[in-house]
């Protein structure tokens, strides 16, 4: 541990009375160091109390013990973290006499360490936590030549050389005990001889700086533990929020703020659940809160919050109440985790099921229905053929024509069901997209509708059908023309193609009425319509979602009612040559170095 010299600096003078010049007797003589050594001991207090350094109070301490015990020389040392070695914490020691000690020594005393060996004195003094007085040249010698290790053993043999030459005649050493360990040691040298009434006061100095330096390691670690837990706070991955018992907000963590869109100045002193959680679920979660100050237990809720940029996140929470000492007031602490993405993900898994599940039983009522719409087909053309009356023959039109559209339902039927993998080849999604838009020029002229497209000019090409992409993409226009027409006429359709990762996204997105909560997960199930009758079959999504399944894709939908709807189709990027091909690649280089 590095020492703490002074730098230019001399602590604030000790306010006392000095002893006379002229000689006084030994119980005078007592009250004047009783007077300077509480003088001193204040000093130390308000010192701490400042919220002075150890360093500084540590100088203060040595500075003002060597003009009390007219020494030349005094030590603080320091037990180490590790207990292996007592380190100087500060030192002092007058400037002449420490360029004479280094020089004679032939180092610098700014890091000294003293190891506690086995058996060693020092270590012995620490387990006795005994104060003593040290008066004769030997023991003197013996105490610090313990200070010789390692490389310094050679110049510190000079030590006894050192003594002499300083007249060091006295050592009143004592230990810093904290409930009953020994942390450090003081030492005071002397050219004098010291008596017990000057080990009894060194004690009662030692006492107060004993307990200044378990204040300040209190206080470290305080500060420590407050500076570590508001760190894992504002550095946890969870969302985590305080709140006062009335439900307002104390403070969010750093994630939290991060997922809502605000900061601390934002959200601080607001009410929780009026202002960021979803209308309909804050019945829910005040009952929570509720929960959390009349039972003192911990509580799970989910609810839906609102972000600045108004998405809505679904979070599970966790709660816990807490009591100021006194107990009058409550607050709670709330640790949320965000289950969108999960939330979504299951979902579609759900859908996907769903999806599987109608597939097989539509495909047996498809191929049920097939044989008689033949036969009906058939017949009815044949009538058609003969000459019959012209009443009948409409009526036989009318027959054919709706066979004919029942036909084309069950086909579509049988295409939703398919388990066969479509026709593969290379196909650059901007380019199906834009045949699609060419063949709705005209309906989006005469519908006043304005199309946006933001297609990526580097997007790969990926393997699918592209009768079936331009299909999908076909599906999803009309729909939102259809909506946007019955909202009001016209609208805007924006429509954006990019790369993320190994994935190729198309986003379609317009403006129309959206799509309500309840329908947004039924939207993609056959016969789901909520077109008015006549209007579609309900297989026009459903047909979709099998297409991009089958393709390796996926495809959702995002809306709020009355903000339009964006729907998102994802297809994989297959795998470049080198890729498919990379074990055989390398084999070719490695046989080529050989």
């Amino acid at each position: 541990m590095e020492i703490f010299k002074p730098k230019n600096q001399t602590p604030p003078p000790v306010k006392s009375k000095h002893v006379p010049a002229v000689s006084t007797g030994p119980e005078e003589l007592r009250r004047v160091q009783a007077v300077e050594d509480m003088a001193l001991i204040n000093s130390i207090n308000e010192a701490a109390n400042r919220g002075d350094s150890l360093a500084k109070i540590f100088e203060l301490f040595t500075k003002h013990t060597i003009r009390l015990f007219a020494g030349f020389g005094a030590t603080v040392y320091l037990l180490s973290p590790d207990k292996l070695s007592l380190d100087v914490q500060y030192f002092e020691l007058s400037s002449n006499l420490l360029s004479m000690v280094e020089r004679m020594l032939g180092l610098k005393l700014e890091s000294l360490k003293i190891p506690l060996k086995p058996g060693s004195l020092y270590l012995n003094y620490l387990k006795e936590k005994t104060p003593r007085i040290i008066t004769d040249e030997l023991s003197i010698q013996g105490f610090l030549s313990e200070m010789a290790h390692d490389e310094l053993e050679k110049r510190l043999t000079l030590l006894p050389a050192v003594v002499r030459s300083l007249g060091l005649v006295s050592v009143i050493s004592v230990p810093l005990v904290v409930q009953d360990e020994a942390i450090g040691i003081i030492d005071v040298a002397s050219k004098s001889k010291l008596s017990l009434q000057d080990l009894e006061r060194l004690e009662n100095i030692a006492r107060q700086i004993t307990l200044v330096i378990s204040r300040k390691k209190t206080e470290d670690q305080l500060r420590w533990e407050r500076d570590f837990n508001a760190t894992l706070i504002e550095s946890l991955p969870a969302l985590f929020l305080a709140l006062d018992g009335g439900g307002r907000i104390i403070m969010m963590n750093a994630t939290m703020l991060k997922v809502l869109g605000y900061d601390k100045l934002d959200v601080k002193g607001k009410d929780f659940v009026s202002s960021f959680v979803s209308e309909q679920d804050r019945k829910k979660m005040g009952e929570a809160l509720r929960t959390l100050s009349e039972r003192k237990e911990p509580v799970v809720c989910e609810s839906r919050v609102t972000t600045k940029d108004n998405r809505e996140l679904v979070i599970e929470w966790y709660g816990q109440s807490a009591q100021n000492p006194d107990g009058n007031h409550n607050y709670y602490f709330v640790v949320g985790i965000d289950l969108t993405e999960r939330k979504m993900l299951q979902e579609q898994l759900i859908m996907s099921d769903r999806l599987a599940s109608m597939g097989e039983l539509v495909s047996g009522v498809a191929h049920e229905l097939n044989n008689p719409l033949t036969g009906v087909i058939g017949f009815s053309e044949l009538l058609l053929e003969k000459d019959i009356p012209e009443d009948l023959r409409e009526n036989v039109v009318i027959i054919h024509h709706e066979a004919q559209r029942a036909a084309e339902v069950v086909k579509n039927m049988l295409t939703f069901a398919r388990k066969q993998s479509p026709s593969r080849q290379n196909v650059n999604l901007n380019n199906a997209i834009a045949r699609v838009l060419s063949l709705r020029t005209y309906e989006h002229k005469v519908n006043n509708i304005r199309v946006t497209t933001s297609f990526s000019h580097d997007l790969p090409d990926i393997i699918g059908d592209a009768f079936q992409l331009q299909q999908v993409i076909l599906n999803i226009i009309i729909n939102a023309e259809y909506f946007m027409k019955k909202s009001g006429g016209g609208g805007d359709l924006l429509i954006k193609t990019e790369r993320a990762g190994d994935k190729v996204i198309a986003s379609i997105t317009d403006n129309g009425p959206g799509i309500s909560p309840e329908n947004i997960n039924k939207i993609f199930d056959p016969f789901f319509s909520t077109k008015e009758v006549g209007a579609g079959t309900g297989l026009g999504l459903s047909l979709s979602h099998g297409i991009i399944r089958e393709h390796g894709g996926r495809i959702f939908a995002q809306s709020k009612l009355g903000e339009g709807a964006t729907f998102i189709i994802e297809i994989p990027i297959p795998p470049s040559p080198d890729k498919k091909s990379g074990h055989a690649v390398s084999t070719a280089v490695e046989t080529n170095a050989l």
